[in-house]
């Protein structure tokens, strides 16, 4: 999430609840959770809610929850009408307030928190009378809701809060984050793990709030789908990052690379060219990402082209037994085109042995289709056939 704070405080809120609901859900995966349902973030059990939360970030770490603070008092409005909608029994359900503000000594706050000195009934009477008092019009409508709660009402919400002050920012529950996939995964992982991690639950909750779906997220699916991340982080094994990424639509008719010159002279259709493009892009990103989080070594790609070259090779001295036999530019293209086909269907070799997503092994197919010098080709004559602008860096036929 870059510059994320150039977006904002508000925004810094939303990603904040994101991503604290992603802490939490790893710690807790034998619950659902739900994200702007019945709270900013709820855990349920069996449709039942048993916690909501109400999570306040503030950039400016030193902000104090004091007993006039509108996070307090917000956080109460949205529960005490709750209660008045009958969306929440009390009791049976913890309200949770987590702010990264403090709660100065002997406030309201400091009463409800987790600890020997907490108080709730002290805390009630003080909550009570602060609305009564209070002049504040920022406040009003939720001293209002409160006070519109009988007092039976009033001391089971009270009850039933409890403030987590002082909490980590966003920066740092990424950090908290990472510590606790410390308990599944090799430390040399983490950063790439939790990346991709979070881009899946990024991901995953914007889908849940603009569907606005009523469902909730299961923590067994979370759990799943970390453990499928770090399957991907085997020895044998590599993670897919790209499956579904497109490069941007081109014209193939100005498009003078050389693996897309290859592929025009055996008269490939438009619409398998545009497919090599994309396998092109995908397997070069992924290889790239690969070397940049030292997944991969620059060694083992050159070994893993060695091996495509000497597949190649092969399949070409094959195709191509008796090539001058040939009568015209329409059978060099066939050959070339059958080829092309064998090896661009074919499921082996691998990079890694259990990785074996076709776009790795189509797309490095180009990538050397690519190569200056050339190292591969389709076409019978293929070397003969292109010739390489050496001043501007462009592939011609």
């Amino acid at each position: 999430m870059p510059n994320m704070f150039s977006a904002g405080s508000s925004a810094v809120g939303y990603l904040y609840q994101i991503r604290y609901a992603l802490y939490l859900i790893l710690k807790r995966v034998d619950l659902e959770i739900s994200i702007e349902r019945l709270d900013d973030v709820a855990f349920e059990s069996q449709g039942t809610p048993i916690e909501l939360l109400q999570l306040k970030h503030h950039i400016n770490q030193s902000a104090n929850l004091t007993d006039g603070s509108s996070d307090l008092w917000k956080t109460i409005r949205v529960w005490s009408e709750a209660i008045k909608e009958r969306e929440i029994i009390l009791p049976g359900v913890m309200l949770t307030l987590v702010t990264t503000s403090s709660a100065q000594d002997n406030s309201i706050s400091s009463l409800l928190r987790d600890d020997i000195k907490r108080d709730p009934i002290s805390a009630c009477a003080q909550l009570v009378n602060y609305a009564l008092k209070s002049k504040s019009d920022t406040n009003k409508s939720s001293y209002e809701s409160f006070l519109s709660l009988g007092p039976d009402q009033q001391l089971a919400l009270v009850e039933s809060i409890y403030i987590l002050d002082s909490t980590e920012g966003i920066v740092e529950v990424e950090e908290l984050i990472k510590k606790t996939l410390l308990l599944s995964t090799r430390e040399k992982y983490i950063v790439p793990v939790y990346e991709r991690l979070e881009g899946w639950w990024l991901q995953k909750t914007i889908n849940h709030l603009v569907s606005g779906s009523q469902d909730t997220i299961n923590g067994s699916e979370v759990r799943t789908k970390l453990q499928d991340i770090i399957d991907q982080f085997r020895n044998e094994s590599l993670p897919i990052d790209y499956l579904y990424d497109d490069p941007e639509q081109s014209d193939l008719t100005q498009d003078n690379r050389l693996f897309v010159n290859q592929l025009k002279l055996i008269n490939v259709s438009s619409k398998r060219i545009n497919k090599a493009v994309r396998d092109y892009y995908r397997a070069s990103k992924q290889r790239s990402r690969w070397v940049s989080e030292e997944l991969l070594s620059i060694d083992e790609i050159f070994a893993y082209e060695k091996r495509l070259f000497e597949e190649w090779e092969e399949h070409f001295e094959i195709v191509n037994e008796n090539p001058f036999k040939l009568n015209n530019e329409m059978e060099y293209q066939e050959r070339g085109k059958l080829l092309y086909n064998g090896l661009i269907n074919q499921t082996y070799p691998t990079i890694r042995r259990d990785c074996t997503e076709p776009y790795v092994l189509k797309g490095s197919l180009h990538i050397l289709a690519n190569k200056k010098p050339l190292r591969i080709g389709w076409h019978p004559f293929y070397s003969d056939r292109l010739i390489i602008n050496k001043e501007d860096g462009e592939e011609v036929v």
